[in-house]
This record gives C-alpha cells, structure tokens and sequence, in this order.
C-alpha cells in the first residue's frame, strides 16, 4: 500500500507519517547488500525512495517531538530528508532537559547547530558523578537560551488558541497504605535499600527497575500475582461509585487494569480497557463506547491511552500513577480536555505519602520547572522584543 502510494505520487502535497519514512528505510536497506553504519546506506535510499530522493519545497513536521532524541532510528532518518524549507510542529519542543532543543533546532539549521556537546554545555546545568553519569540539576543561562530560541520559535499557550475551553481542575488525595500492602513496599524498599548500601555501583537500569517495582506495589500489588489489598484502586472505585459522571482511569501497569476492570466487573458498572495490543479498530470502539455513554469507566494505560484518542464524553480523570514526563502526563490529561468538551474536567491524582510517588512528583516538578525557565512568560518578552526590533 506505501509503495502504491508513493509510486502514484507525482506533484503536490505528499501526506505520511514517521512510520512510513522508517519502513521504507527498511524496506530498501533489507534489498540492499550494504547497510552502512547507521543500518541504512543513505545513497541508495535516495536513488530507491521519493521520501529521499525528493527535494521538497515544504517539509511540515508535526509532532516533531518524534525527532528530538537524537539518538533514535526515526530522528536520524527524518534529517536525511532534503527540502528547501521547512515548519516543526510540536507542543513539547523539550520535556525532559533543555538538550533536546539541540536535535530540533539542528534539523533547521545544522550548520548552526552542528556540535550537540556544545549546546549541552552551554544550556544544561548537571553535576558528574564519580562514574562520569551527567545528572541533570536544570537549566544554564536561560536568558541565552530564549534569545536563542525567540527568532526561530513562535508559540501559543492552548488557552490562547483554545479560550472557549472549559477549566481544568486538579486534586491530590493522599492515601494510607493498606497493611498488606505496606508489609509489601517495606519489604521491597528495604531490598532496594541493601543493594544501593553494599553494591559499589548499581546500573541506572537496576535503579529504574526497582523504582518501578515499589510503583507496581503502590498501584496494585497484584502486579505481583498478590492479593489486590490497594488504596489507589479502593479509592478510585469510590470516586466511580459517588458520581454519575464517566471517568478515564489511567494507569502505568497493565495489571493494574487488569485489576480495575475485575473490581469494575464485580460491581456490575458498565466499563471497558485500552492498552498495548489492541487494533486501531479496537480502540476506536472502546472510544466511541465511552463518547456515546455506553459506559461509565475507561480504563487505560498511559502509553496506549494517554495519545491519540478523544475522551470528551468524560469529564473525570484518575491518575493512579502518573508518568515520569510532564509532557506524556498532560497528553493524557488532555484526552479529555480538548476541543467538544462542554464541562469542566477533574484530574484528579491518587498519591501515597512518603513513597516513591514523592520522587515521582519532585522529577515531575523539577521538569516543569525546566520548561517554565525556558518557555514560560519570560520567553514571551523575548519574543515580542525581536519582533519589534523586525
């Protein structure tokens, strides 16, 4: 079907997507005898692709957050395109750390922006460890930054372009672990404690994989094939019980809705899921069921629920974990919030004091502040005082 539709394409527009670029990178590499050292040889995709052999008048990025690892299959391909002129599109031109910034701004001008430790250096404030790990603490000379940023960015917040849509409002309801599931989080927390104490050097993999453990436990420790003793979930089937309004469950385990869909089920309210797996069709469905109040409850991971997808039909949100980016979390947040909602929207966040959902919320916070330093209304200065100067 790609390959119809490119060899039926002769002039105008040229609608695809990044999957699209990246599996006919493929496609053509696996014809090939040589694969150079990016697993493609890029002179032979540019005699055998009109992706690249093309030189475009107009090439439009949207969600050009796709491109900002620079690390990435799709980010390297995408630069291998040729064009004359060109428009990144993107909500998130950095979520994480202000480096990322380097990979989008090195797509419009690579000549500019050639040396991406350079721009490191200049922007990103961290400390190194003993190892020689870069920890990331925020951002270097933000003032700079915005210069930088102001004659190549233009930028509307949602509600300047949105005014017509409805208040988001936010809630934090702390909760006490239950005792079996407190018995659970010290057990694994102690574990973890005894091997940052005595290992010499524990992997950031290591690390990550028993923060996401403790994570598991608070949501549900039936992400371990334990009994479902969980606050987060007695407490979200509370909300669903005391209200009439349809609700989206988000979650970062499928287990977890696994979970929530048995309870839900026990309880005879009308609810379906969305996570990793299902089709396009299947989604759609689940989706449309919710709009038109077929039922009452969404359940959905975040990374299959949070993109994508419009959930106007509910106007409550419930974050039994929220994720790791601020970007990611409101993506979700806006599923709901967004264009035909006609209430206000609840999101609120189930949050288990003096656990791992702390370190969660401070990495969440210290990302926001990041962004707020660079992008907020001081960019906006800037911005309108390089206009003046035009």
């Amino acid at each position: 079907m790609r390959r119809d539709i490119l060899s039926a394409y002769s002039d105008g527009w040229l609608i695809g997507n990044y999957a699209q670029v990246r599996a006919e990178a493929k496609a053509i590499s696996q014809e090939s005898i040589y694969s150079g050292p990016k697993q493609f040889d890029i002179d032979t995709l540019r005699e055998r692709s009109l992706y690249f052999s093309t030189m475009w008048d107009w090439l439009i990025l949207d969600e050009a957050q796709m491109i900002r690892n620079r690390k990435t299959q799709i980010a390297y391909l995408t630069k291998q395109l040729k064009f004359k002129n060109c428009c990144l599109l993107t909500g998130t031109p950095f979520d994480n750390d202000p480096s990322e910034l380097w990979s989008l701004l090195n797509f419009i001008d690579s000549k500019r922006y050639m040396s991406f430790w350079r721009f490191f250096e200049l922007y990103v404030d961290y400390e190194q460890d003993y190892w020689g790990t870069r920890h990331i603490k925020g951002v270097k000379r933000p003032k700079l930054l915005r210069r930088e940023l102001a004659p190549r960015m233009i930028r509307k917040t949602k509600k300047e372009v949105m005014p017509f849509l409805p208040e988001k409002l936010y809630q934090t309801i702390p909760l006490e672990l239950l005792p079996r599931q407190s018995k659970h989080y010290d057990d694994m927390a102690k574990r973890f404690y005894i091997e940052l104490s005595e290992t010499k050097k524990l992997y950031a993999v290591n690390v990550i994989s028993m923060i996401t453990r403790l994570r598991q436990i608070l949501s549900t420790p039936a992400n371990f094939d334990l009994p479902d003793d969980s606050a987060k979930l007695d407490a979200a089937l509370d909300i669903v019980s005391g209200t009439d309004n349809r609700i989206v469950i988000f979650t970062a385990f499928r287990k977890t809705v696994e979970a929530l869909c048995k309870r839900l089920t026990k309880k005879k309210t009308p609810h379906t899921r969305i996570w990793g797996g299902m089709t396009s069709e299947e989604v759609s469905q689940a989706e449309a069921k919710l709009n038109a109040g077929e039922i009452k409850v969404l359940v959905a991971t975040l990374q299959a629920g949070g993109v994508g997808l419009n959930l106007v039909g509910a106007n409550i949100a419930i974050f039994i974990d929220k994720h790791f980016s601020p970007g990611k979390q409101r993506q979700a947040e806006d599923r709901l919030h967004r264009g035909g909602q006609k209430q206000k929207v609840h999101i609120i966040s189930l949050h288990c004091p003096n656990t791992v959902d702390v370190m969660v919320q401070a990495i969440l916070n210290r990302k926001i502040s990041m962004k707020k330093a660079v992008l907020g209304p001081l960019f906006l200065e800037d911005l309108k005082k390089r206009i003046a100067l035009l």
